[in-house]
């Protein structure tokens, strides 16, 4: 299957369009394309959907930057998550801006002292579903 590079190239400049009217501090709702790792697939059959298909997710965050990645020098969204009060609950999710499918600017800026917070990873979720298949969120 070809991807639609017309519809790629759309997708990501409304992602930077909107992203253009967002300022550090701002409240965001982000839906992207998540990777996964999904073990006890029984390959010899069709492989489930949960199994194939990446999550979408869309969740509350607080916007920090756009920034380039050390390895290959791609853009990331980087987003602060986790309790805004506090460094050891703070953690940041960084997102390839190719991966984002949605982004909106949400009432409501961050404390002026949070934005000192430094940053750092957040922990991986697992999903177990009933054919014994186990799908890692990364």
């Amino acid at each position: 299957m070809k991807p639609d590079l017309k519809r790629l190239r759309e997708d990501l400049k409304d992602v930077y369009e909107k992203i253009s009217h967002i300022e550090r501090g701002d409240t965001v709702a982000v839906c992207w394309i998540d990777a996964s790792t999904s073990e006890h697939v029984n390959v010899t059959k069709t492989i489930p959907n949960h199994n194939v298909e990446t999550k979408r997710i869309n969740e509350r965050y607080i916007y920090l930057t756009v920034q380039r990645g050390a390895e290959f020098g791609d853009p990331h969204l980087i987003l602060l998550r986790g309790s805004l009060d506090s460094e050891a609950d703070s953690s940041i999710v960084s997102i390839p801006i190719y991966l984002v499918k949605r982004i909106e600017k949400l009432a409501g800026k961050m404390p002026e002292e949070v934005k000192k917070i430094p940053l750092t990873t957040h922990a991986k979720k697992s999903v177990t579903y009933s054919d014994g298949s186990v799908k890692h969120y990364d």
